[in-house]
């Protein structure tokens, strides 16, 4: 009589578990934080025109005029918080009081 090799426990009648699921967790999820740098380019410009992104001797200039900074964007924030946020960065370099919204275009 010839041996064969045991079939796997599945199939002999034994029963195997599975692998327990993921318990899912019910606290909130974290918010997405986004760190950026802005650049504040002081000119009234209309239509659809092409700026350079300001590179050395440029850049240092807007930055010894507070014009450079860095932004935290949340994930969650409703269009007021942005402008509040980016209002705080720049408020020193141009005068804007506690709460004081600076009026700016987004250039993309």
């Amino acid at each position: 009589m010839e041996r064969r090799p045991p079939l796997p426990t599945i199939f002999r009648g034994g029963f195997v578990l599975p692998p327990p699921k993921r318990k899912k967790t019910t606290g909130p999820k974290p918010v997405k934080i986004y760190n950026k740098d802005i650049i504040c380019l002081p000119h009234q410009l209309g239509g659809n025109v092409l700026i350079p992104i300001p590179r050395g001797e440029k850049r240092s200039k807007l930055a010894e005029m507070g014009l450079i900074g860095k932004i935290a964007l949340h994930a969650v924030w409703q269009a007021a918080q942005v402008e509040a946020e980016v209002s705080s960065v720049f408020a020193s370099a141009f005068g804007l009081s506690q709460g004081e919204v600076l009026p700016y275009v987004y250039l993309r």
